[in-house]
């Protein structure tokens, strides 16, 4: 995540009814929670006054959106790692 995001985040609702801060949301995502659950377990989301109701439609996003991420980088590594195999091959 840049600098200027990670600050955005920071200021930013991830969960209205309970006063957490997007960049939690971010965070527990990046240390593996691939559910709504899973970031609810860390982060403390999910039980407010709405019961998840607005902050699991943003958690499915972020999921959504570190997927596809997480593809590109793989995608990319697959690529170079493909890249450095011909390399090796053609100094043979």
């Amino acid at each position: 995540m840049q600098p200027d995001a990670k600050i955005m985040a920071g200021l930013k609702p991830g969960c209205i009814c309970k006063g957490i801060k997007l960049i939690r949301l971010l965070e527990a995502i990046e240390q593996g929670a691939d559910s709504f659950e899973k970031v609810a377990g860390k982060t403390g989301i999910g039980d407010g006054s709405c019961n998840g109701e607005r902050c699991s439609a943003k958690v499915a996003a972020l999921l959504k959106e570190n997927k596809k991420t997480a593809k590109k980088l793989s995608t990319k590594s697959k690529m170079a790692q493909h890249k450095n195999d011909n390399n090796s091959q053609q100094e043979k």
